[in-house]
């Protein structure tokens, strides 16, 4: 899996990396199609969803390859742990390395690439790539009128999810970025390991994120976009990122607000994605959970806040390939 480029890891644990490419469109479908059907025939009936809800008849979904299929279960690497009455080390919770920032500074790196965790995630990235090439699309016509001028739009969109030690102006710990990387999606997730690493953590993500043209959050404009820029003055990191902005909580108030009750990303999860989390770990109990392994060692709760983050960012995208056209 390509890392952001720039970025060192130990020199001790540096796996050989293929160089991403940057050039995409029907090849990238074409061979995404393949290996699902592979892996079809291979595994026979894919991955269904046990805990889907039904949608209300008054939705309105997108007509093209939105399947109603989803992520059942959570990744392998982020499954439950079991507790065995002692400390959990980081490294054998969640697999990661540590990595340095362009400054020298480190902080923990797990990358996830979406297609290698099952058929469901697959056919996202199918589905993601497709209809920001289908002409017409919900999503095509709003990627350009964000970014007028790419010529494959879905390459420059980056999915961005934090997490924090609070909602003032507390630290924090985690950012959770999904981008199109060498052919898929990748999440890549910059964990503090204490709160000194919080800066390795801001300025990793913003080497990441340099290049990519445009955000895609929800709440982001209101939340994720400012706390990052309120963190980065905390901690003297200069921030220098100006994408454009596409905001999910803004778009499905405007396209489902007055069919759910609510627009919680996770009450769109399940209506709208038709899934529902098992065993998820609630927002408010977060920071308790990472002042806990600050304190202890013990990582096992921090596999379910990275289990959550991930979830997150998937939702976004599959929030994002279900967008009907514009009212």
């Amino acid at each position: 899996m390509a890392k952001p480029r720039g970025i060192e890891e130990k020199p001790h644990r540096s796996p050989s990396i293929p160089r991403a490419s940057d050039d995409l469109g029907i090849a990238d479908l074409e061979r995404l199609r393949r290996k699902i059907r592979g892996m079809r025939r291979e595994a026979g009936d894919p991955l269904r969803s046990t805990t889907a809800s039904k949608r209300p008849k008054s939705l309105k979904t997108c007509p093209a390859a939105c399947s109603s299929q989803a992520m059942a279960r959570p990744p392998v690497l982020f499954s439950k742990l079991e507790d065995r009455g002692e400390p959990l080390p980081l490294g054998e919770a969640v697999a990661g390395t540590e990595v340095l920032s362009p400054e020298g500074l480190a902080a923990y790196l797990v990358q996830t690439r979406l297609g290698g965790l099952g058929e469901p995630l697959l056919k996202l990235e199918a589905e993601l790539l497709a209809e920001a090439v289908r002409s017409g699309s919900g999503l095509a016509l709003r990627l350009a009128e964000l970014l007028p001028d790419a010529t494959h739009a879905v390459t420059d969109l980056m999915f961005l999810d934090l997490e924090t030690t609070g909602l003032g102006s507390t630290p924090l710990f985690l950012i959770g970025l999904m981008v199109w990387d060498d052919g898929g999606l990748v999440v890549r997730q910059y964990f503090a390991r204490d709160y000194s690493e919080e800066p390795a953590v801001l300025r990793l993500f913003l080497h990441d994120a340099r290049d990519r043209k445009a955000l895609v959050s929800f709440n982001g404009k209101a939340f994720d976009l400012p706390y990052l820029r309120m963190r980065a003055a905390a901690t003297a990191v200069p921030f220098v990122l100006e994408p454009a902005h596409l905001d999910l909580l803004h778009e499905s108030r405007r396209v489902w607000g007055e069919a759910v009750p609510d627009c919680k990303l996770q009450t769109l999860e399940s209506l709208i994605c038709g899934r529902a989390r098992d065993a998820d770990l609630s927002g408010s109990d977060i920071p308790d959970a990472y002042h806990e392994f600050v304190r202890t060692g013990d990582a096992r709760r921090i596999a379910d806040i990275l289990r959550h983050n991930f979830l997150d960012l998937v939702t976004m995208a599959e929030l994002l390939v279900r967008l009907p056209l514009p009212a």
